[in-house]
């Protein structure tokens, strides 16, 4: 959503006041028929109001456009998605696509761009596979010249050096987990070696490895949050109008029976830390409000785990109860940052933010929050007061909200939380300070605990 306000704001400064004709075409209010959009000259929309119009009204649809950008185009880089269907079927005489990863998982993802584009023969998928897939899995030399020359046909390429930008200082902080931390993270492992076991002494059909992926969330949601109690997070029909809540994860969204199985002693989700209660019992909730809500232990639900006690409350000015080695390295770092620095903390799950909110109100840091749970109109106007508040030293993000068309160049240091699998989401991160317009320095810090599974996530990276 906020990419809209972002190219808002650019033809403002680039084109002569009156030139371009605009539209938003989003929210409850957008047009509901072709004749409403055609009289504008650009039409500014999002990937998920495309989904729902493509499968509703399909007012873009009916209409012939001159050129159809795609901004942050991998988001179409899966070809079931109604992302992909939605974009693919849109008319037009010129097609763009505008990424700084157009392959983030694997070279699908860039056939995915090609079959928007209508690049024959390279969009059909037999053509993809046998000149550009095939050759890559070959032991020679010259097994990437097709790929090669096929970027270099379509693509307009402009790299860092183009920007003259101060280089980014990085920092990785280690963190140890401590006594009661490394207690639980040792059950977990143990936990989860006695269900594998048991899977294979039994013969269960359940799939082996759900249940590693489920104690790998479990394993990475403790090195953030310790001991302390996590905030129970749902999201409910009483949302402010217009505001796009992040959606369900594959996990917890999922009605694949052996995923469920897994989840069905946890009150959260073991990916993104929501409660479970609506994807598996069909019950709602009402969300918490700003600066409290109701908090229940992080391995509620989980027996043989740590469980630190009754539901405690979110206290503005007071630290969740319990322990956080790595929170604590987040806050310290924050606290000791020079006069006139403002920080971006980015972090996968909202629960994590919960938290340092919670540690940050105890310190007295000023400080502001975006997830996907903050409306269009109230995250321009958190942005505009970090930007311009001397006082607001600190900006909260969802990596999935903040990750992508932001400009936040007034940030001049950027931690990450916890390591990403995927590193091209952690480089969209860093982009939204280290960026056209920035003139200082950015320091880059990113948190590892130790001797756990964040630490062997780095070291492969390392290695690739």
């Amino acid at each position: 959503m906020q990419v809209l306000d972002v190219w808002k704001r650019e033809v403002s400064i680039r084109v002569e006041p009156g030139t371009l004709k605009i539209c938003i075409f989003h929210g409850s209010n957008r047009s509901k028929s072709p004749e409403g959009v055609i009289d504008h000259d650009l039409v500014l929309t999002t990937y998920a109001t495309l989904s729902t119009d493509f499968k509703d009204l399909r007012v873009l649809q009916e209409i012939e456009w001159y050129r159809v950008v795609l901004d942050e185009a991998h988001w179409i880089r899966n070809q079931i998605s109604d992302q992909f269907r939605a974009a693919e079927s849109l008319r037009a005489e010129r097609k763009w696509c505008l990424t700084g990863t157009p392959i983030q998982n694997r070279l699908n993802d860039l056939e995915s761009l090609l079959k928007f584009l209508h690049f024959e023969p390279f969009s059909r998928t037999s053509v993809f596979q046998r000149y550009i897939l095939e050759p890559l899995g070959e032991d020679t030399p010259d097994r990437a010249t097709n790929l090669r020359a096929l970027l270099h046909a379509i693509c307009l390429r402009r790299n860092e050096k183009y920007l003259n930008l101060p280089e980014p200082l990085y920092k990785e902080i280690s963190v140890e987990l401590e006594g009661e931390e490394r207690m639980v993270y040792n059950s977990i492992l143990e936990k989860c070696a006695r269900a594998i076991d048991d899977l294979i002494s039994t013969r269960a059909k359940i799939k082996k490895y759900h249940i590693l992926f489920a104690a790998i969330m479990k394993l990475r949601r403790l090195c953030n949050h310790g001991t302390l109690s996590s905030a129970q997070i749902s999201f409910s029909a009483t949302l402010p109008s217009g505001a796009d809540a992040e959606p369900d994860c594959d996990f917890c969204g999922s009605k694949n029976e052996d995923k469920l199985a897994l989840l069905s002693k946890n009150e959260f989700c073991t990916e993104c830390g929501r409660s479970l209660s609506r994807t598996s019992r069909g019950a709602k909730s009402k969300s918490p409000s700003s600066g409290s809500g109701s908090s229940t232990p992080l391995w509620a639900g989980e027996p043989n785990v740590y469980q630190p006690g009754p539901p405690s409350f979110f206290i503005p000015g007071h630290a969740p109860q319990g322990f956080s080695t790595k929170l604590l390295a987040v806050v310290g770092n924050l606290v000791k940052s020079p006069p006139g620095s403002k920080s971006l903390v980015f972090s996968y799950w909202t629960s994590t933010l919960d938290l340092l909110e919670g540690l940050l109100q105890q310190r007295d840091i000023h400080f502001r929050r975006i997830d996907g749970r903050v409306s269009y109109d109230e995250r321009l106007r958190i942005l505009d007061c970090f930007s311009k508040d001397p006082d607001i030293a600190v900006l909260l993000m969802s990596i999935g909200t903040g990750s992508v068309g932001l400009n936040l160049t007034v940030a001049n240091y950027v931690h990450l939380v916890e390591p990403q699998w995927n590193p091209s989401v952690e480089e969209q991160a860093i982009a939204r300070a280290v960026r056209i317009g920035q003139t200082r320095p950015v320091t880059v810090m990113r948190y590892i605990v130790k001797r756990t599974v964040e630490q062997v996530r780095n070291d492969l990276t390392k290695f690739k």
